[in-house]
């Protein structure tokens, strides 16, 4: 059904080793601007959720990464067995968990966004401190539940749990399913709905309050930073189809499927989908463009003043020598 090239896939496995330490760099920078330079507002709840949730992500893949080869070498089968369990449901629990929620709050803040600029009143009831909480408390819960939901999908597949009831299984796999291809579907129309509203406001020179401005420009900017990761986002709805496909089918069928390489992907594929989430918050919001573009230009200060005192430090100790050596008390110490 799905046919991935060998090289694509060896390639993700590539950049999935190599940009887990540039990821966690990232992250860090994000939430340090988030809590230090950013005030309170959508874009930072939703940048400062994403990113937390990343850092784990990234610094859990990389133990994970390091532990790998000395488990396997120095360790006995049956402990090697536990080791791959426990891993398996850490990846669901975290890294799986970690982008239902990038689609949950993505939409929510796209939602919020279209609100504050359709529906003022309605958004300023939503937007106190309390409210915004409770929406992405609520979707950090729907986010980890699926993740259960899928980490029983796995133990379904194991030989210990090869009596798990088939119909709890159908009914708490498509329920997932249908909740994530519903939730990209009520995205992909809101995107779109979101983009018309944009091209009107760009093109019909529609006079607006400050205000009103304020919030097209906040709609402007989470469709600019959801649009990089939305990209990865059909491989995503793929990965969770063919995952859906696989537990459902007959246990002797569900290691020989095509849907087998696409599940690989959308699992390599993770670290770079996190990376590019947080990376698309500095350059989209302009409130991180500035904190970020205020901290190059102070280190590039800092570092110029350094170079500056070191010369004018150099020429003031030649300075001082020169006329040290032209003093005429220099050459006649005793007279």
């Amino acid at each position: 059904m799905f046919l991935v090239p060998y090289s694509v896939i060896e390639l993700c496995d590539h950049v999935n080793v190599y940009i887990q330490y540039p990821a966690v760099l990232l992250n860090i920078l994000v939430i340090s601007i988030s809590l230090r330079k950013v005030k309170p507002s959508l874009p930072r709840t939703y940048c400062l959720n994403i990113s937390i949730v990343s850092l784990i992500s990234a610094l859990y893949t990389i133990c994970r990464d390091l532990t790998r080869s000395t488990v396997f070498k120095e360790y006995s089968d049956s402990f090697n067995v536990v080791y791959v369990l426990t891993v398996s449901i850490l990846n669901i629990m975290l890294l799986q968990s970690a982008l239902n929620l990038y689609l949950f709050q993505a939409t929510l803040t796209i939602l919020l966004a279209y609100i504050g600029l359709c529906k003022p009143i309605l958004y300023k009831r939503l937007s106190t401190t309390k409210a915004f909480f409770q929406l992405f408390i609520a979707t950090h819960v729907v986010s980890w539940l699926l993740a259960a939901g899928e980490t029983l999908e796995y133990f379904s597949m194991q030989p210990l749990f090869k009596n798990y009831n088939r119909t709890v299984l159908l009914v708490h796999t498509w329920t997932r399913l249908g909740i994530q291809i519903s939730l990209f579907a009520f995205m992909a129309c809101l995107y779109i709905r979101t983009l018309v509203k944009l091209a009107i406001y760009a093109y019909g020179h529609i006079a607006q309050t400050s205000s009103q401005q304020t919030r097209w420009l906040i709609l402007r900017s989470v469709i600019i930073y959801c649009t990089p990761p939305n990209l990865f986002l059909v491989v995503g709805i793929a990965g969770s189809y063919c995952s859906a496909e696989q537990i459902l089918m007959p246990t002797e069928l569900q290691e020989v499927t095509t849907c087998t390489p696409i599940k690989y992907l959308t699992e390599q594929l993770i670290m770079l989908r996190l990376f590019v989430t947080s990376l698309s918050a500095l350059f989209a919001f302009s409130d991180y463009r500035k904190a970020l573009l205020s901290m190059v230009v102070g280190i590039v200060r800092r570092k110029s003043a350094v170079g500056l005192q070191s010369v004018s430090a150099h020429s003031n100790r030649v300075e001082t020598e020169r006329r040290a050596w032209r003093s005429p008390t220099s050459l006649c110490p005793g007279g």
